[in-house]
């Protein structure tokens, strides 16, 4: 039987293919496998963040903060209202994420909040029902020393922002609902994080929340305009976290000046849903109602006021027609994806 061999040259270009090599003998570099997106609500893609020495918050990530992803271009930050349900606010992230075409390029983030009741572990911080959209320090009767819910936040954007693990990383968008809501239009104004990073685009959107953070004492009149209140019948109208008195610790670290300033100048995006005029779980206080008699007309009087009295304000306002109070439908609309991803 006649054998045919191959050519030398052609066994040895054969050779280098099966090894890895190019045809000048050196070894091809492998490329890194491409990070896989967490999307489970369970402890699977549950990570925990050290916020004082050996105290730490759970949050819930698409892409694991120690290890990065170079394709991520922006981080969203979401945050759960009054029940805590941070798992369906990091749901709702990823859904918005798929539905804007950004998912691959978004990292989606989801603090959790804990109260005394979620049962927190030992070495866990948790805060009082309400304190923590208010920024205030953990609770008394947790470990110590206590943090407030806004340094959390903190604290994340700079492990994102700050650990080059992200190198692609353009802009921080912190985003919520409700009582979410209430937590980042106050975390707007608070915190000294943004410009620690002057090459990052910040984007601030608030959806829904009960109340608003005015910056004087102003309040609107029930007739289209704006008067200071009777302090007598109000006492606590203006006390944080609705006006500037009485700050906590996190925010009585700014000036009213340099509050206003933030609050005034920085990329805010407030989403009302027209149909959110219920009252259930609506901050229906005093100082609450002097803010309108739903979270719609909240929602319109702030924009109003913003305008009255910060001409170039950075607010910019949009009504989510047919929602009413739903953290899902507000995000994953046409309205609410656009602010998130398409500023």
């Amino acid at each position: 039987m006649k054998l045919h061999l191959l050519p030398a040259s052609l066994i040895l270009l054969l050779l280098a293919a099966a090894c890895g090599s190019d045809s000048n003998g050196t070894t091809a570099p492998e490329e890194s496998p491409r990070p896989v997106a967490c999307e489970s609500t369970l402890r699977t893609c549950e990570s925990r963040i050290e916020v004082a020495n050996d105290l730490h918050v759970r949050y819930l990530r698409t892409f694991d903060l120690e290890e990065g992803n170079p394709e991520i271009r922006r981080a969203m930050l979401i945050v759960h209202g009054l029940g805590r349900n941070h798992q369906g606010l990091f749901t709702t992230g990823i859904i918005a994420a798929k539905d804007a075409a950004s998912f691959r390029e978004t990292l989606v983030v989801s603090p959790y909040f804990q109260a005394a009741d979620d049962n927190p572990a030992a070495d866990e911080l948790f805060w009082t029902t309400g304190g923590w959209a208010r920024g205030h320090l953990s609770s008394t009767a947790g470990p110590s020393p206590r943090v407030s819910s806004y340094d959390v936040m903190d604290q994340l954007v700079r492990k994102i922002a700050g650990s080059g693990r992200f190198p692609a990383l353009e802009e921080v968008v912190v985003v919520g609902h409700s009582a979410g809501g209430q937590y980042v239009h106050r975390y707007a104004s608070g915190n000294r994080v943004e410009s620690q990073f002057p090459a990052l685009r910040f984007r601030y959107v608030v959806a829904n929340p009960s109340s608003y953070l005015y910056l004087g004492l102003e309040r609107p009149d029930g007739e289209g305009g704006f008067a200071i209140p009777d302090l007598q019948a109000c006492p606590d109208y203006n006390l944080w976290h609705r006006g500037l008195e009485d700050r906590n610790n996190y925010m009585n670290q700014l000036t009213d000046e340099q509050i206003r300033d933030n609050l005034t100048g920085r990329d805010v995006r407030i989403l009302g849903g027209n149909m959110d005029i219920g009252t259930a779980d609506l901050d229906q206080s005093c100082g609450g109602n002097l803010q309108g008699v739903n979270r719609y007309d909240r929602f319109l009087n702030i924009m109003h006021y913003m305008d009255e009295f910060f001409p170039g304000h950075g607010h910019v306002g949009a009504t989510v027609f047919g929602v009413a109070h739903s953290s899902r439908q507000m995000f994953t609309s046409t309205v609410g994806r656009g602010h998130i991803f398409d500023p």
